[in-house]
């Protein structure tokens, strides 16, 4: 039934004109239908006459050496024929290649532009100047004040060394002034340490009086990305109080597949698309990391790119394409290939109107082409259209020889 499926199929894509069957004359005994003869005679099991018997065999060409174990054999198909099923060619090329990767990404904070606020002594926030998250600071700008009595403590003392030494230099007293001095100098230091600005110190200097809050800067100009701080708060210098950015620059990380590893290094250029923007960026491939998303098997790649006009957002989607050059290769449309289960193959013109079965070898799809890495020659041509329906044929042409070769083995059942 499956031979006479295919042979129906055939027949009706590819017209009897592209069949070279014949009727054959073979002579069988009535009792024992499973005894065939090229010649008339009598049945050597029961002695009665063979009765002539008309069957239809196929009669191709012997396959090639490159179609063999695939069940395929060549094919020939009138101009007419072709026209009527839609047969196209297309010849096997020799060229540079270059394979173009896409990756989904994301744009993040650059993490050498991140900046944590900490205070180098504990204390009590009193007042808080920047309370909220997502506004620009200027580097120096008071962030909060805060209350420490250990920089109080230190504050006071610092004032009554200045005053001591102005007493012992009214005195003369040489060697007891240079001690006092010291003692300030020791406490200015301890102040400037601890974060207390010039300007603070020489106010304190001033006025002869002690800051009971001192103000904190921001040590760096950047965004508000995170803010942990509230009036009466009570933190130490293991407390994280801001996190500020920098977004002049940000990192670009992209996932590629675990199979492209190969092709990508450090330094290879990559153009970068953002939604919602009206321009490709570019930049290089920074830093390839050493390991693999276990659970999507991708591989990350980072970039870094510079924002002067803000339009990248850490968190938004972007696509990076990397062209990567392979060489000179030799390529066909995909469309020509056929899967065979466990092999690739393809229809090679060989003559006017003469197809054959070529088993290849393939690497990489590169754009709507594959690359061939064995079976093909530059200049050949292999059908690109119809060639499942060459396929059918060529396969009951096989099918219809295996069933004629085999009847001298029906002969001793």
């Amino acid at each position: 039934m499956r031979m006479a499926a295919l042979f129906l199929a055939g027949w009706l894509f590819l017209g009897p004109a592209a069949f070279n069957v014949s009727a054959k004359t073979i002579y069988t005994c009535p009792m024992h239908p499973s005894y065939r003869s090229d010649h008339p005679g009598k049945c050597p099991i029961c002695g009665m006459d063979l009765v002539p018997v008309k069957e239809a065999t196929a009669r191709p060409r012997q396959p090639a050496p490159s179609s063999r174990g695939m069940g395929l054999v060549p094919v020939q198909i009138s101009p007419e024929r072709q026209q009527l099923i839609g047969v196209r060619t297309a010849p096997v090329v020799h060229r540079r290649v270059v394979l173009e990767l896409r990756a989904p990404a994301r744009v993040t904070y650059d993490e050498t532009r991140i900046y944590e606020v900490h205070t180098r002594v504990s204390g009590w926030v009193e007042r808080v100047y920047v309370d909220q998250e997502g506004i620009w600071v200027k580097k120096g700008t008071p962030l909060f004040t805060l209350y420490s009595p250990e920089v109080l403590s230190t504050e006071e003392e610092f004032l009554r060394s200045l005053t001591w030494a102005r007493d012992l230099k009214r005195q003369g007293a040489s060697g007891a002034l240079a001690l006092a001095r010291r003692t300030a100098r020791a406490a200015e230091e301890r102040l400037l340490l601890w974060g207390l600005s010039r300007q603070t110190l020489q106010q304190i200097r001033s006025t002869g009086r002690p800051v009971r809050a001192f103000p904190v800067p921001s040590p760096v100009s950047g965004f508000v990305v995170e803010k942990r701080i509230f009036p009466g708060k009570r933190i130490t210098p293991a407390s994280v109080l801001y996190r500020l950015a920098d977004l002049s620059r940000v990192w670009i990380e992209a996932d590629f597949y675990e199979t492209e590893a190969p092709l990508l290094r450090v330094g290879l250029p990559v153009e970068i698309l953002v939604p919602g923007t009206e321009h490709k960026f570019r930049a290089r491939i920074e830093e390839i990391y050493p390991w693999v998303e276990e659970k999507l098997r991708v591989f990350r790649v980072r970039l870094s790119l510079a924002n002067p006009r803000m339009v990248l957002r850490p968190g938004a989607w972007a696509e990076v394409r990397v062209r990567v050059p392979l060489g000179m290769r030799m390529v066909i449309p995909d469309e020509a290939l056929i899967y065979g289960g466990r092999h690739y193959y393809v229809f090679v013109r060989k003559g006017p109107g003469t197809f054959e079965p070529r088993m290849v070898r393939v690497g990489r799809r590169v754009g709507h082409e594959r690359i061939v890495l064995s079976g093909l020659h530059p200049g050949e041509e292999v059908v690109v259209s119809a060639n499942f329906l060459i396929d059918a044929e060529s396969r009951l042409k096989a099918a219809l020889k295996s069933f004629g070769g085999s009847q001298g083995d029906h002969a001793h059942h």
